[in-house]
C-alpha cells in the first residue's frame, strides 16, 4: 500500500502529557495517537535502515486492533528502529475461537508481514510480542508456532510483554455453586475461549491449552523462555475481567481488601505501585450478612434495569459462541503447531465480526457492556467494594506491619504459576484511578489517556530496540 506523505506541523495534544511526551505528534506527521499507525511500507521509509525490529501487537477478547493504536503509536513515535504490526485476523467474534486458532492466525500474520518487509529489501533482525488481555495468551501460542517454524533461528527474540493477561485462566471461586455459574457462563457465552479459560481441553488434545503453554517441555514454553526480556503489567484493583493474581502470575492477592492497604507509588511514575502495607487508618466497619444481601440486591436491581442490554449481550455472545464452535470444528487444529493454513481460510464462515467492535464510540460501549456482563457473572463475589482505597501518591510511608495477603485457591492452576515463575519476569503493579482499569491500562480509548498514559509511557521507556 502506497503511503501518501503529508506535510504537517506537529501541534500540542489537547490532553495533558507526561514529562517524557510533550507532544502527541508522530514522526511521520500524524498527530493523533489514536489513529492507525502508518502502513509497513511507510514505516520502513521513515527508518531508511537495512534492518528493523518488528513488534507485533495482539488485542484481547471481543476487541480489535484499534484497542492498541495508542500503545503502538507511542512506541513508533519514540523509537525509529521499530516497525509496528497490529494483528487484525482475530478481530471481533473470532476471539471466541480459542487460544490455539487465534494464535495460529497471529503467527500467520507475522510471517506474512515479515515476507512483505523482507521483499522490500529490509531484514527483520529482531522481534517482539505485546499481548493485551487474551492477546497475551494468543501471542504465547503464536511464539511457539514461530519457534517450530524456525522463524527465530536468524532473528533475535527481544521481548514479550503482557498487559492484564489471564495467564492462570479465569477467576476460581471457593463456592461450588458460584464456580459452576462461572464455568457455565464461560463455556456457553465464550466458545472455545471459554473452555480454554476454565481448563476444558479441546477435542484434539488431552491437556487444556493453558497447561500446554506452561509445560516446560513444550515449544510454547521454550519460545517464551527464548525472549531476552519478559514483562507483565497487572491491575491491582478494578479489573473485573482479569484480576490481579492471574495477570501477575501469583497465588496471593494483597489487594483483596484494598481499603486495608496503603500503596506506595513510584516517585517517577504515579501509576505504578512499588510497595504495599496494611493501612494505619482505622479499619472500616465489618460487612455483615445483611450488608452483603443489600449489596447483592443493589446489583440485582442494576442488572434488572439494564436487562435489555444484558439480554442483548448474552444473546449475541451465545450466537457468536455457537458460530465459533462450528467454525473451529470445521478446521483441523491437531497439527496447528506445524501446519499453516491461510488466515483467509479461517474466516470463510460466519465472517461478520461487527459485534463487539471498538472502531467507534458505539463499538466501545458494546465492548464495555460485554465486559460488564461477563464481569458480573464470573468475578468473585467476595470483593464488592472496588472503589474504596488508601493510597499515598507522594510515596511517603509511616510505620506499618507486614503486608496482609489473601491466598487465591489456584487448584490445578498452581503448577502453571510455579512453571511460569521459573522464568525471569519484570512485573509491574498498576493502579488505575478509574473503575474500568482493564480498558485504561492500555489507553484503549481517548477518555482513558489521563489514567493510563503513565503506564504506557513506562513500557515505551523500558523498551529495548
Amino acid at each position: 500500500m502506497a503511503h501518501q506523505d503529508t506535510k504537517k506541523t506537529c501541534r500540542r495534544s489537547p490532553s495533558p502529557s507526561s514529562s517524557s511526551d510533550k507532544t502527541a505528534c508522530l514522526k511521520d506527521g500524524t498527530d493523533d495517537p489514536f489513529a492507525a499507525p502508518p502502513a509497513l511500507e511507510a514505516q520502513l521509509k521513515r527508518s531508511g535502515a537495512s534492518e528493523t525490529h518488528l513488534v507485533a501487537f495482539q488485542h484481547g477478547l471481543w476487541g480489535d486492533s484499534t484497542n492498541l493504536h495508542y500503545l503502538a503509536n507511542q512506541l513508533y513515535k519514540a523509537h525509529t528502529g521499530v516497525c509496528v504490526l497490529l494483528i487484525k485476523s482475530n478481530e471481533g467474534s473470532f476471539t471466541y475461537d480459542g487460544v490455539e486458532l487465534c494464535g495460529k492466525r497471529c503467527a500467520d500474520e507475522v510471517l506474512s508481514a515479515t515476507s512483505l518487509i523482507e521483499n522490500l529489501g529490509v531484514r527483520v533482525s529482531k522481534f517482539s510480542f505485546l499481548g493485551y488481555s487474551l492477546g497475551g495468551l494468543i501471542t504465547r501460542y503464536a511464539a511457539g508456532i514461530l519457534w517450530s517454524a524456525g522463524y527465530f533461528k536468524e532473528r533475535i527474540m527481544m521481548s514479550y510483554t503482557s498487559f492484564a493477561t489471564p495467564h492462570l485462566g479465569a477467576t476460581p471461586s471457593t463456592s461450588p455453586v458460584w464456580r459452576t455459574v462461572q464455568e457455565t457462563a464461560a463455556v456457553n457465552f465464550l466458545g472455545q475461549t471459554g473452555d480454554d479459560m476454565t481448563f476444558i481441553p479441546p477435542a484434539n488434545a488431552q491437556k487444556p491449552i493453558l497447561e500446554r503453554l506452561a509445560d516446560e517441555s513444550s515449544v510454547y514454553y521454550k519460545a517464551l523462555s527464548g525472549f531476552r526480556k519478559r514483562t507483565l503489567y497487572a491491575n491491582v484493583v478494578n479489573d473485573r475481567i482479569v484480576p490481579f493474581y492471574t495477570a501477575y502470575i501469583t497465588d496471593e492477592d494483597p489487594f483483596a481488601d484494598i481499603s486495608a492497604v496503603e500503596l506506595e507509588f513510584s516517585p517517577t511514575n504515579p501509576s505504578l505501585v512499588v510497595s504495599h502495607r496494611p493501612t494505619t487508618a482505622a479499619p472500616p466497619p465489618s460487612t455483615n450478612t445483611l450488608t452483603h444481601i443489600a449489596s447483592y440486591t443493589g446489583i440485582g436491581l442494576l442488572m434488572l434495569a439494564a436487562s435489555p442490554v444484558v439480554a442483548g449481550v448474552l444473546a449475541v455472545s451465545g450466537y457468536r459462541a455457537a458460530s465459533s464452535r462450528k467454525r473451529v470444528s470445521a478446521l483441523t487444529t491437531a497439527t496447528i503447531a506445524t501446519e499453516h493454513e491461510s488466515v483467509e481460510e479461517t474466516q470463510t464462515e460466519d465472517g461478520d465480526t461487527s459485534f463487539p467492535r471498538t472502531t467507534s464510540a458505539t463499538g466501545e460501549l458494546a465492548l464495555e457492556a460485554a465486559e460488564d456482563t461477563l464481569g458480573a457473572m464470573v468475578e468473585n463475589p467476595d470483593g464488592l467494594d472496588m472503589d474504596s482505597w488508601s493510597g499515598n501518591r507522594d510515596g511517603a510511608l509511616g510505620s506499618h506491619e507486614q503486608p496482609v495477603t489473601t491466598k487465591v485457591p489456584l487448584d490445578e492452576r498452581e503448577k502453571l504459576a510455579v512453571s511460569l515463575n521459573k522464568l525471569s519476569w519484570r512485573k509491574y503493579m498498576a493502579r488505575m484511578r478509574h473503575r474500568r482499569s482493564h480498558a485504561a491500562i492500555v489507553v484503549r480509548e481517548r477518555r482513558w489517556e489521563d489514567d493510563g498514559r503513565d503506564v504506557v509511557m513506562h513500557w515505551v521507556g523500558e523498551f529495548e530496540v
